[in-house]
């Protein structure tokens, strides 16, 4: 950032204008890094157990939707809606 605003100084640019989209653009782009890397993390140590809880659920309500069938109804319509 101190080299933008150096940069823009000697060509005569209003650092204000020019560091202000920068800084918001590279903190945007951090923060992705940075959420990039810890779903990466999670998804490597928890990954398989969170496989295992959600097929457990998908056979669960496979299980429940043939004595709740009006559930399954409800579950589609809201998800066509969208």
């Amino acid at each position: 950032m101190i080299g933008v605003i150096i940069g823009s100084r000697k060509v005569g640019i209003n650092p204000d204008n020019v560091a202000t989209p920068i800084a918001a653009s590279l903190g945007d782009l951090i923060t992705l890094s940075l959420l990039a890397g810890v779903s990466s993390t999670l998804y490597e140590y928890i990954g398989e157990e969170i496989q295992e809880h959600w097929s457990g659920i998908i056979r669960e309500k496979s299980w429940t939707s043939t004595f709740f069938p009006y559930e399954l109804e409800l579950l589609t319509n809201i998800f066509t809606f969208w």
